[in-house]
């Protein structure tokens, strides 16, 4: 029972409705999270002109584009075959071949080096496009600032082609951020995260209240631009000859996972930190003002708490006798407690976290801990309790977890 308290107590969300800052104009050379700070590794899965992927460009590919073209059951590698960069396998590309083994061209021409050679949408180039978003956005302090940023960023990487960010349409086409309102009938189909992207009329809309502007982003790079991202800072990304998102695409989605931001109290700031973590993979942009997304609303003790739960369950024994009545001539007591579990090192012990006996110890020092917490106005706002190991530098040294580290085999 008290393990079900406990992680309840770690699990509690409060959703809030956050407003958006005042608005500041985009710079438009690279942005808040520019290229540099991140490794990409393309991945080639063809070589210009080589059909069946032998690593040569032989006559036996001419061959074998004009047996698919004639015979579309006949398997070629499409990225090879698509020679001119159109999305296609015809006559086209088959007479650009011909020219580069009659030595009039070479195909080396039709290759820009980049790593997607032609992204279209609605069939015009991304070159005609600009992104547009809500009035008020900034660089990187609201999710729409950060979506935005981020698929400039990585559509730049991918094709060298940097898109303006502004909060009007400034070429031809654009790609819209569109801030949804939250009791809009559309606001409630899309919630929090839900997102719906397509395209009408030539441009590429992507709807959201919050967080779903971001997911729109990531997928969109995935499912189009071939990218996968594995890490923090390395991203993986297919080559590709041609990609189009078609006119009349239409996309509704609810992520897997609902939860992407927290927040911490610290000392007498009830606001805290706040994060928005990027997709699944940890990367964080923090920021102590700006508030939105999902959040947890102020935690106390947000990780690596056994440390402070122990000292707390181990310190000062007479501190309950005080009373729990607000009185700040209380305080001295429930501050001695700590103070004196201070003489305690929790990393010389660092408490195990299967250990029944640790745990019951743990326990106590979480409930001690909210009887405290309760007393310092503070916390008062405080609704999410951090359970969690003291793992930042080391790792737990009772016998049986020391035998799990070196071995990497242990029974529990």
């Amino acid at each position: 029972m008290k393990r079900f308290i406990s992680a309840a107590i770690c699990l509690i969300m409060l959703v809030g409705t956050l407003a958006a800052p005042a608005f500041a104009a985009f710079s438009n050379s690279g942005g808040w999270n520019a290229e540099n700070d991140h490794s990409l590794d393309e991945v080639k899965t063809f070589k210009l002109g080589d059909l069946d992927d032998d690593g040569n460009v032989a006559l036996k590919d001419l061959l074998a584009i004009r047996k698919h073209i004639v015979d579309k059951t006949v398997e070629v590698n499409t990225s090879a075959a698509d020679v001119i960069a159109d999305g296609k396998v015809n006559t086209r590309d088959l007479l650009a071949l011909r020219k580069h083994f009659g030595n009039v061209e070479n195909i080396a021409k039709y290759d820009n080096t980049a790593i997607v050679d032609n992204f279209n949408i609605a069939g015009q180039p991304i070159s005609t496009f600009s992104i547009v978003v809500p009035q008020g956005t900034t660089n990187c302090q609201t999710v729409y600032g950060n979506a935005a940023d981020l698929f400039r960023k990585f559509v730049k990487m991918a094709t060298g082609y940097n898109l303006t960010i502004d909060n009007v349409k400034k070429n031809e086409n654009a790609i819209y951020f569109v801030e949804v309102a939250e009791d809009s009938e559309m606001g409630q189909k899309l919630e929090v995260e839900n997102y719906i992207y397509e395209v009408k009329e030539g441009d590429l809309y992507i709807y959201s209240t919050r967080r779903g502007a971001i997911y729109a982003t990531y997928d969109i790079l995935e499912e189009y631009l071939g990218y996968r991202f594995y890490s923090n800072f390395t991203t993986h990304e297919y080559s590709m000859r041609f990609v189009d998102i078609e006119e009349g695409t239409y996309r509704f989605k609810h992520p897997a996972l609902d939860f992407r931001h927290c927040s911490q109290s610290f000392m007498d700031i009830n606001d805290g930190v706040h994060r928005y973590p990027r997709h699944l993979n940890g990367s964080q942009a923090g920021d102590s003002h700006v508030k939105w997304g999902t959040r947890t609303g102020p935690v106390f003790i947000n990780a690596h708490s056994y440390g402070y739960y122990w000292r707390m369950a181990t310190g000062y024994v007479n501190w309950d006798k005080a009373g729990v009545d607000g009185d700040k001539s209380t305080y001295k007591l429930y501050g001695a407690k700590y103070e004196s579990g201070k003489q305690q090192d929790e990393f010389a012990w660092n408490p195990c976290f299967v250990s029944d006996d640790a745990y019951e110890v743990l326990f106590r020092g979480l409930l001690e801990t909210m009887r405290y917490a309760s007393t310092w106005n503070t916390y008062l706002d405080t609704n999410s309790m951090s359970f969690s190991i003291c793992d930042s530098a080391y790792l737990c040294t009772c016998t049986e977890c020391k035998f799990l580290s070196k071995t990497g085999t242990m029974e529990i």
